[in-house]
């Protein structure tokens, strides 16, 4: 996609009323428009800053970042002068720091840009995926942002870097919006014009399949009695009996259904996931009870490691299996990802992977036909497929809590380093 084609952050373009997320839903009774919304920020802030018990029909409240450590630490006023009214001296306080203060964007657009009257902490951009662009974002114009991150690297992050050359006006400016806006310090709203064309952040409430039933389900009731959809206003004069009537029917009638729909979707996504790690293309309805559980329970009962396990499955060939050197080979290199090679009972582990093994094997050659349309040998296409869903380099929790120590130390080289993890992740299922 060419420069040109591309806009900065406050540019995106919106999808239309109508097919956005929350056209059809209920906010927070606090502020049910955009404007309500950019009104309660600048005289009664505190709304979004502490607990508030929303009401149960309201399915999303409008949002804005407010990046401060909290609890705020709310100073008396320079002048010494005394606070008579300190919930209003509060209010007050919050609200300069809320982002009400419009800005020029970058680019024309639809949006205008806010930032806060005395909130001005630094913001460095330490990292950003170039694949979650190309795959999301393409059109997104981040300016010079890749050239300031540095060359990722873990063996030199302390070293001398290759200088970026000196960014345009246009690319600095497109940079800064976006790290503006990430980190929370501008806000994109709008709040003129056509009302259906207003926009503010917001965030859904999340709630369960059961609960989304017990909203509905009085409604549900009552269209099973009356044999028709009913129009709105229809619980005007209804009294609360014959609402929780329609409630109690409406559970009974769509209950068992829902939960069944829901665990089986569940189930079908979790065994095509499966299959992929397993790298079978044909979905037989006992692949679950004879292959995927008894490796899980082989998995945890000699302590091996989950995915280091699926990725070296992919190196497997069912021919090994007639040769016993090459099988013993491969059992072998399978055992060395015990997390607890001091406990684990060798014979046993060997004797366990073996049956899984012959398993397996014969559940792979069962569908050799499956496998002709692709590149390569059978074996070949199918150690692809299975790399690409088993990546080389998984993200454990105690290198991003290392990545983090740095980033905190030195931003400068530990963006290079983050940099560079984040380079290892997206390349590993390609290797």
């Amino acid at each position: 996609m060419s420069r040109n084609s591309k806009v900065p952050i406050s540019a995106l373009p919106l999808p239309p009323p109508a097919q956005s997320i929350t056209h059809n839903l209920t906010p927070d009774h606090e502020a049910t428009t955009p404007a309500e919304f950019r009104q309660l920020l600048a005289e009664r802030p505190s709304v979004q800053h502490r607990s508030h018990l929303i009401e149960p029909d309201a399915h999303f409240a409008y949002v804005t970042p407010y990046p401060l450590p909290f609890p705020y630490r709310i100073a008396l006023p320079e002048d010494g002068e005394p606070v008579d009214d300190k919930a209003a001296y509060v209010e007050k306080w919050l609200a300069q720091r809320e982002a009400l203060h419009e800005r020029p964007t970058v680019a024309p657009s639809a949006l205008k840009k806010y930032y806060p009257e005395k909130r001005d902490q630094p913001r460095v951009l330490i990292a950003l995926a170039e694949t979650a662009l190309r795959d999301c974002l393409p059109h997104l114009d981040v300016g010079d942002a890749f050239a300031t991150l540095g060359t990722p690297t873990l063996s030199d992050a302390y070293g001398d870097d290759v200088q970026p050359t000196p960014a345009s006006n246009e690319d600095a400016a497109a940079r800064q919006e976006l790290i503006d806006v990430l980190s929370g310090q501008a806000v994109l709203m709008n709040t003129e014009g056509d009302r259906a064309t207003h926009w503010a952040p917001w965030s859904l409430r999340l709630f369960a399949l059961r609960s989304l039933l017990d909203a509905l389900a009085p409604l549900i009731g009552a269209e099973a009695e009356f044999g028709k959809a009913l129009p709105p206003g229809w619980t005007e004069e209804i009294p609360s009996g014959k609402i929780n009537e329609w409630r109690k029917r409406g559970i009974e009638l769509v209950e068992e259904e829902l939960e069944n729909v829901a665990i089986e979707t569940s189930a079908a996504e979790y065994g095509r996931l499966m299959h992929k790690r397993l790298g079978l293309r044909r979905l037989d309805t006992d692949d679950e009870s004879k292959l995927a559980r008894p490796l899980l329970d082989l998995l945890a009962e000699h302590k091996l490691d989950f995915h280091g396990t699926f990725r070296r499955l992919a190196f497997f060939r069912p021919s090994a299996l007639s040769v016993q050197d090459r099988s013993s080979a491969f059992i072998e290199s399978v055992l060395e990802l015990c997390g607890e090679p001091q406990v684990i009972n060798r014979e046993k582990a060997k004797e366990d992977l073996q049956v899984w093994l012959q398993q397996w094997a014969a559940r792979v050659e069962s569908e050799a036909q499956e496998w002709t349309t692709g590149e390569g040998s059978v074996d070949e296409q199918r150690e692809r497929d299975m790399k690409a869903a088993n990546p080389r380099f998984v993200l454990r929790q105690w290198v991003l809590e290392e990545i983090i120590k740095n980033v905190e130390r030195d931003v400068d080289s530990g963006k290079r380093l983050l940099g560079k993890v984040l380079q290892v992740c997206i390349q590993s299922s390609k290797t």
